[in-house]
C-alpha cells in the first residue's frame, strides 16, 4: 500500500493482522522485505503489524528532500495517524 507525506513524498507500507499494532521501521538503507519471515509469526500472536518503507528506501519513493532522522520521524507519525 502507498501513502503520501505532507511533503507529498510516496511511502510504501502494508499492514497486517488485528490487535495490539507494531510498526517495523527498518534502519537507515534497509527495506521492510528483510522482516518478511517474522510477520506472520507476529500476526499469529495477534498483532497488527504495519511495516514502513523509510524515505529512499525499498519501494518508498526516492527523492533528495527530507533526508533526515526528524522528517523520518515524521513520516512514522503520519502514518500511524493514518
Amino acid at each position: 500500500m502507498h501513502f503520501i507525506t505532507s511533503d507529498h513524498v510516496q511511502l510504501d507500507y502494508t499492514d497486517e493482522g488485528q490487535g495490539q499494532p507494531i510498526v517495523i521501521l527498518t534502519g537507515f538503507g534497509g527495506a521492510k522485505d528483510i522482516w518478511r519471515a517474522q510477520i506472520p509469526v507476529l500476526i499469529q500472536a495477534g498483532y497488527q503489524v504495519i511495516n514502513l518503507d523509510g524515505r529512499c528506501q525499498g519501494l518508498s519513493e526516492h527523492t533528495a528532500k527530507g533526508l533526515r532522522m526528524s522528517r523520518r520521524a515524521v513520516d512514522a507519525h503520519e502514518l500511524i495517524e493514518k
